[in-house]
């Protein structure tokens, strides 16, 4: 659920559902993270799907 100040950003009222998304992405020659990012969007506007790939070209 959308803290206060995350209801406020997002133009909701609290306490609204929010999906929460942490990512990292590694450089596949070091294993060393290069980019990371946490998301917060809101759960009555978005839907995740997972294991899906686009088509090949």
């Amino acid at each position: 659920m959308a803290t206060r100040q995350e209801a406020q950003a997002l133009g909701m009222t609290p306490p609204g559902p929010v999906m929460f998304i942490e990512r990292t992405y590694y450089d596949q020659a070091t294993g060393r993270a290069v980019e990371t990012a946490d998301v917060v969007m809101r759960g009555d506007r978005w839907v995740a799907e997972y294991g899906t790939r686009p088509a090949p070209e």
